[in-house]
């Protein structure tokens, strides 16, 4: 079973609450730390525990109104709440995501999560980029279609359109039960982590112009 190795099974983060959103310095919350916030989104030992996204370098958003806005059920028709994050066309973003203790800001080590990565979708040009590292195990959407390439430390995902004769870098491990508004998907289990690197990146040529990046957690 998925997490057996933890021994637990792995946790689904809820962002449903929202405690700032200010990352990079851009906004839109004003007076509070660099980097956005999710108050409780899991419980360890049964203590809440606080997801934190840090820039670790400049950042360019096309709308950095939309940062940490949440997708609901009543909106949207999916299950739980989504975040989102903005990146600007022609622009990359590398952050830090960390887990501490809603109390006392300590580090909290997470013994196993998923992290997803939504609406990777071909739009004719290899336009949007994730990368990650420190995953343990990779899972996908039956309609996503994305290709990856190792990177220093972790992996490199990006869309493409499953040919006939596909190349064997194209991945199709295994398959998630999500609804219609998670299609696209690519979501990660991690195990034994306190924080771990990701990176969005944005081509000037997406058809679709800047990215608003939804992620959140599924089953």
């Amino acid at each position: 079973a998925v997490g057996a190795a933890a021994g637990v099974a792995p946790l689904q983060l809820t962002l449903s609450q929202l405690a700032y959103s200010n990352l990079g310095g851009r906004g839109p919350s004003d007076s509070v730390p660099e980097g956005i916030r999710f108050s409780e989104v899991a419980r360890v030992e049964g203590k809440p525990v606080d997801m934190v996204i840090n820039a670790a370098g400049a950042y360019e958003p096309a709308d950095a109104s939309l940062n940490g806005q949440l997708w609901s059920e009543s909106n949207h028709g999916s299950d739980g709440a989504i975040g989102t994050l903005s990146v600007k066309a022609g622009a990359k973003v590398e952050l830090k995501v960390s887990f501490v203790d809603g109390a006392t800001d300590m580090p909290v080590t997470m013994p196993a999560f998923f992290f997803s990565v939504f609406g990777l979708e071909d739009h004719g040009f290899e336009d949007e980029e994730v990368f990650v590292s420190g995953l343990h195990e990779i899972f996908l959407d039956r309609d996503a279609s994305l290709q990856y390439r190792p990177a220093p430390g972790g992996y490199i995902f990006w869309p493409k359109p499953l040919a006939e004769g596909a190349p064997s870098g194209v991945i199709w491990e295994k398959t998630l039960n999500v609804d219609r508004l998670t299609r696209h998907a690519v979501t990660f289990l991690f195990e034994q982590t306190r924080s771990f690197p990701l990176s969005f990146g944005c081509s000037p040529d997406r058809a679709g112009g800047d990215w608003a990046v939804p992620f959140g957690s599924t089953d």
